[in-house]
């Protein structure tokens, strides 16, 4: 029998599947917190399925050899829409907006007299708007890319500054049994809180 507490935490390049196979069973007997299922906000959502402490990632992984590297590729709105056009359908640029966040750059104003930087969405010569893509596509994404958008969220986003790294979530609060996970999406900017909440309905009309 495998004793799941006594597998390694960490184990690299080279382990062998019995090695994968302790660090899997102790990730699912300590560390696995959230699942996806049917949320009453949007969707898809993610919940809680054991006690999240406070300042806890839920998004934790185990083998991490095995993980593929983390790439994102910038592609402008125009670039965007004239595949959704190409293609026949709104459902392409709507996907990839409800996902993906503008990209966003720090301008230093401190010699304006306004102290600290303020965060602007980059926009290429022409003015449109940037967006890093998950270089594999959209069917790779893992269960964090569902989290569901609260005003009062009790996940937070931690950027990574490494580079290839991961970005990740912790808990702000102890998050129970069946609670669905949330983030507020305004940390990622205007635009994408408002393609990721606005309808397609809503956006045809505004757009009108």
């Amino acid at each position: 029998p495998v004793d799941p507490v006594m597998a390694p935490r960490e184990i690299g390049r080279g382990a062998t599947e019995w090695e994968e196979k302790r660090a899997l069973l102790r990730w699912l007997h300590r560390d696995v917190y959230v699942k996806l299922g049917v949320s009453s906000i949007e969707g898809v959502g993610v919940f809680a399925v054991r006690v999240i402490p406070r300042g806890q990632n839920p998004f934790t992984t185990c083998n991490d050899h095995l993980l593929r590297r983390e790439k994102m590729i910038t592609l402008s709105e125009r670039e965007i829409q004239e595949c959704a056009e190409g293609a026949g359908t709104k459902a392409i640029s709507t996907l990839v907006k409800s996902f993906f966040a503008p990209l966003t750059e720090i301008v230093d104003e401190t010699d304006k007299g306004k102290g600290k930087g303020r965060e602007v969405e980059c926009r290429d010569e022409d003015g449109a708007l940037l967006f890093g893509v998950n270089a594999t596509g959209t069917n790779t994404l893992d269960a964090s890319w569902y989290l569901n958008h609260s005003d009062e969220p009790n996940v937070r986003f931690v950027e990574c500054h490494v580079d290839d790294g991961f970005n990740s979530y912790e808990a702000l609060r102890e998050i129970a049994v069946g609670e669905e996970l949330t983030v507020d999406y305004r940390e990622m900017g205007g635009e994408y809180h408002h393609n990721a909440t606005t309808t397609p309905q809503q956006q045809q009309q505004q757009q009108r």
